[in-house]
């Protein structure tokens, strides 16, 4: 009985093991869905801005979701300024991570050369955001100051 339970429990591991992999793709492994960006105000001011309901102060270096993440500024926060929000992918250009090198693009023709698990990686790599990059790393938020009457 206890030799049916240690090999199921084996082959449950291994089962496990082999779906990880094949339904995970390599940019979502190599890279992950964030990327590392400076972010600064477009007049060079100190601002705080909400990013995913956590508050930051600019200039900063922050990690943002490849897919790109919403940005506000709001007036309570900073009272010269008036209320404002942009995805970080308006101001960033995200493009697709194209191959870099000879080794880069022969895993992807290693990887195509299992079709299902071919597709299906690239298509956890563009719903997880890890198929993008930032084309700039330096962030600049437009930011709009109130007009004083």
């Amino acid at each position: 009985m206890r030799f049916k339970a240690l090999s199921l429990a084996l082959s449950l591991g291994a089962g496990i093991a082999v779906v990880s992999v094949i339904f995970t793709g390599c940019a979502t492994i190599t890279s992950g869905p964030r990327e590392e960006v400076s972010l600064r105000a477009s007049n060079g001011d100190k601002v705080i801005v909400t990013i995913d309901n956590r508050k930051l102060r600019l200039p900063a270096t922050i990690k943002l979701k490849r897919k790109g993440e919403m940005i506000y500024l709001y007036s309570k926060d900073n009272p010269n300024y008036q209320d404002s929000a942009i995805n970080s992918q308006a101001i960033g250009r995200n493009e697709v991570m194209l191959p870099e090198n000879l080794v880069a693009l022969l895993d992807i023709f290693g990887v195509l050369a299992f079709i299902l698990p071919g597709f299906t990686s690239l298509a956890v790599d563009q719903a997880t955001g890890s198929a993008f990059k930032y084309a700039n790393k330096q962030l600049v938020l437009p930011v709009y100051p109130k007009c004083v009457r």
